[in-house]
């Protein structure tokens, strides 16, 4: 027997629960019941350490993100050069191994792990019966693309040799755009603008594609009696007879209407946001000494100029991108939709295959002329065709082309490392904040902030290096200009010397920032050229 000294003084808590179980259910309705109570419960958890750590995801996402872009701004400042020694060399090594690696898999080269590991090694390496090596029955497709990385990786090297004056030039056009950050601090944060907008376009373009998707049936045929009366009275009735009274096909219809419409806006959007920062660089370049033309807020009038004068030229470009986006969009739903035939036919396989492709290769080209042909714009005040023609005419000079070519490679590999290191450094300043909270710590598991902190600040790091990518394709536009219009007169002494330019910046010649001042110069530049007086830059 327990004696009452022995009896335990510890405090029970008695709980009762009722659990209701529908009448039908079984085993596994309630294991799918239970899956989704788990599913509810941790989506309650991560909204909760979310709202929780508020402050410190905004702190760590936007402002750290803005922070980080500035201290980019001073990394490439300091050391522009090693940055894009260490980019090309970056590319050469990847070009490399991917050439090893197809070496490896069509069976011209030994693999390590099978040479250590079979039987079939002798003593003598030279009897070595390197095909028994390759990983894949592949071979024939890893030795073409053997030869064809050879080639590529041989042209790359020569390229790098020969353009070594346009790699000195690059380095000096990404230190002169470091410093208009300092003149334009905003610059930084205009990002900001165009991501409200586009976010308030994306949940728009949501909110649509899940009406047209949703809505009852009956709404569309009584819509379309109304288009088809409407147009009845304002033609003669042919028109509406080819409309389709099908609700599946009308859905099919609208949506595609309006995925090309989300697109133009989005486009027309960075078009916009495109052409401001360019203008206000171009400010920057020409006018950043002149008291006379100084402007307190260069971006907001930049913006100003936009919105005035260049709004058409900015729809007219993001409508062509749109028509191709929408274009490859259509084609890879095609191309979805038709798994089952292109299985069993070889060349209808390949007709889609190949449209992709080649839209794929002309949707880039028209955007890069455009984005090219909308600093243009902000340059001369020209219209987009106007722009477009002159990055033609630009780019067809061989020397112009080779600098282009240096440029691009280096800004894709910058804009890579911004977009990638940005969001993880902030997302793991946020863990470190948050896992030193043992209060919070305590009922959150701070892995949760984190992750909406690495997608923001993706979001926003990619915006922050596309302003990168303006401004220094809009100096790269604007000392070009200015070498060969006014022999070099509004750039840095830096610029003057990666640009080896000899001779003495003229007198009476100004600086192009609207049209007016294009039309008001560009005569008396042609005039100065044409009397021989064209500057030397050595190439």
């Amino acid at each position: 027997m327990v004696g009452d000294g022995d009896v335990c003084e510890k405090p029970v808590k008695e709980v009762k629960s009722l659990t209701f179980t529908p009448e039908l259910q079984d085993a596994e309705s309630a294991d799918l019941t239970q899956k989704f109570a788990e599913y509810v419960t941790k989506a309650a958890q991560f909204s909760r350490a979310c709202e929780e750590a508020l402050t410190e995801m905004l702190v760590t996402g936007i402002a750290g993100t803005i922070i980080m872009g500035f201290m980019w701004v001073i990394f490439l400042w300091l050391f522009a050069g090693v940055i894009v020694f260490v980019a090309l060399t970056v590319l050469v090594v990847t070009l490399l191994i991917i050439t090893v690696i197809c070496y490896v898999r069509a069976g011209w080269t030994p693999n390590p792990d099978d040479f250590f590991n079979s039987t079939d090694v002798t003593p003598n390496l030279g009897e070595y019966n390197y095909e028994n090596l390759a990983t894949t029955d592949n071979r024939t497709a890893y030795a073409v693309m053997a030869v064809i990385m050879t080639i590529l990786l041989a042209i790359v090297l020569i390229m790098l040799a020969m353009w070594r004056k346009c790699i000195v030039r690059c380095v000096a056009i990404i230190r002169e755009s470091t410093k208009v950050f300092k003149t334009i601090p905003s610059m930084m944060v205009w990002p900001l603008v165009s991501i409200v907008f586009l976010t308030a376009t994306y949940f728009w373009a949501f909110l649509v594609a899940a009406y047209i998707f949703y809505v009852d049936e009956d709404t569309y045929a009584e819509n379309l009696d109304k288009l088809q009366k409407a147009i009845e009275e304002y033609s003669s009735g042919d028109a509406a007879s080819h409309l389709d009274s099908d609700p599946s096909t009308q859905k099919w219809v609208l949506f595609w209407v309006h995925i090309f419409g989300v697109l133009w806006v989005v486009e027309f959007i960075r078009a916009c946001t495109w052409i401001t920062m360019s203008g206000a660089v171009c400010w920057w370049y020409f006018f950043k000494d002149d008291a006379e033309k100084y402007e307190r807020f260069p971006l907001l009038n930049s913006c100003k100029r936009v919105l005035r004068y260049h709004l058409g030229s900015a729809a007219f470009g993001a409508l062509i991108i749109a028509i191709c986006q929408l274009i490859r969009y259509m084609l890879a739903t095609l191309d979805y939709y038709t798994k089952d035939v292109q299985k069993t036919n070889l060349i209808f396989k390949l007709v889609i295959k190949c449209s992709q492709c080649a839209m794929w290769c002309l949707q880039k080209t028209i955007e890069f002329v455009s984005y090219f042909g909308f600093v243009y714009i902000a340059l001369n005040g020209t219209s987009f065709c106007a722009s477009c023609k002159e990055t033609f005419k630009f780019l067809l000079t061989p020397k112009n082309a080779m600098q282009t070519a240096v440029n691009k490679v280096v800004e894709k590999l910058i804009i890579l490392i911004i977009a990638w290191t940005t969001p993880t450094f902030m997302s793991l300043i946020c863990y470190a904040w948050l896992s030193g909270n043992d209060e919070y710590t305590a009922d959150n598991n701070p892995l949760y902030p984190c992750i909406i902190v690495w997608v923001g600040s993706f979001a926003l790091a990619g915006a922050i290096a596309t302003v990168f990518e303006c401004t220094i394709d809009t100096i790269f536009l604007c000392s070009f200009r200015d070498a060969a219009m006014f022999d070099g007169k509004y750039m840095s002494q830096e610029m003057r010397d990666a640009f080896g330019i000899d001779a003495p910046p003229p007198e009476g010649i100004s600086a192009v920032q609207t049209s007016a001042d294009y039309k008001e110069h560009h005569e008396l530049a042609e005039k100065k050229q044409a009397e021989g007086a064209e500057p030397t830059i050595h190439t």
